[in-house]
């Protein structure tokens, strides 16, 4: 019975805290405008590499 009892109260505070409402940041239009401006995107030069390590079948083989 006391076990009921505590998961009536959790599953009660659990509500409680869902019920509560969120904060709501309001942004200015400018603000975003003015930070992708000032935001400058790094060239490192490299490309990306999708391939991954290469294996030979001996070190597969000797993998498994």
């Amino acid at each position: 019975m006391l076990k009921l009892i505590q998961t009536h109260m959790k599953k009660k505070r659990i509500q409680a805290k869902a019920s509560v409402p969120k904060q709501v940041v309001m942004v200015n239009k400018e603000d975003i405008q003015r930070k992708l401006a000032a935001y400058k995107p790094v060239d490192s030069g490299k490309k990306a590499n999708f391939q991954g390590p290469s294996l030979n079948r001996k070190e597969l083989e000797g993998a498994v």
